[in-house]
């Protein structure tokens, strides 16, 4: 099975639409204006994450 990572950008910053993104499965809901490096260090969290849950399932 393949493993999609989900970030929102949004220009909403309120629990209304939080919430039913996060429901959706959204592992980073980010408001606009962003800031680039804090974005892309974001990503690289959510991707190392994942790295490390596969490396568990996998005993690696």
């Amino acid at each position: 099975m393949d493993i999609i990572n989900l970030m929102f950008l949004t220009d909403k910053n309120d629990a209304g639409t939080e919430s039913p993104c996060f429901k959706m499965g959204v592992e980073a809901l980010n408001s606009i204006p962003f800031s680039k490096p804090v974005l892309n260090n974001r990503a690289k969290t959510h991707l190392n994450i994942e790295d490390i849950k596969l490396a568990k399932q996998h005993d690696f």
